[in-house]
């Protein structure tokens, strides 16, 4: 088990939901070690997610080439590995790959630099170059909030996990209250929201349906 840290870093390489997800692992691990500086990788289209996130003391951005696809590809790359020169510059003690194995993810836990490495790996895969302290994949099916916050294991940190957190800016948290009431909802009744956009325009939902 890892004790006295210093310095976490979270990478959440995947969409909104996902990062989000992520929350209450990175409240998990502020509660456990409130004064470690605790850092997250996102890129540019996940990074508003945790904007304001008062567990979280640094963000780091990268882009995903295939998200500007008008932009060269060689100054995306040269960016992005900035962004994780930015981070070894930092130490970390401990770097976790939030997500499924994958190799890019793998790929990018190990070049941060920090001295433990934690993420999954497959159970056809003995050992891992990137990992350092592995976790084989869950036999049976979990929440992606559950699945990230055993990650946290290797920290001592086990049992049930907080609840997913957002904080949006309160120019847009305003503008939702205006429209709710606008439609007619009122304050203190059940609230569903469905997420139907998307980046791409083929997996949006038509506006003359909504």
């Amino acid at each position: 088990m890892l004790e006295h840290l210093n310095s976490i870093l979270f990478i959440r390489r995947d969409n909104i939901g996902d990062l989000i997800c992520t929350t209450p692992a990175i409240h998990a691990v502020r509660e456990k070690y409130p004064d470690a500086k605790i850092g997250i990788l996102v890129n540019t289209y996940n990074a508003d997610a945790v904007r304001n996130n008062p567990d979280i003391n640094e963000i780091y951005v990268y882009e995903k080439a295939k998200h500007v696809p008008d932009k060269n590809k060689f100054s995306v790359w040269w960016n992005n590995l900035k962004v994780l020169l930015r981070i070894r510059k930092e130490q970390y003690d401990v770097a976790i790959g939030c997500g499924s194995y994958s190799p890019s993810l793998a790929r990018y836990t190990f070049m941060t630099g920090a001295l433990a490495r934690i993420g999954y790996l497959p159970k056809s895969v003995d050992k891992s170059k990137s990992y350092n302290i592995p976790l084989y994949e869950p036999e049976k099916h979990l929440h992606e909030v559950e699945r990230t916050f055993h990650l946290l294991s290797p920290l001592g940190i086990n049992g049930m996990p907080p609840r997913i957190s957002v904080f949006p800016e309160g120019e847009e948290t305003q503008k939702i209250r205006d429209f709710l009431s606008s439609a007619g909802i009122k304050n203190g009744k059940p609230l569903i929201a469905f997420h139907i956009s998307s980046r791409r325009p083929e997996n949006r939902w038509p506006a003359d349906r909504l």
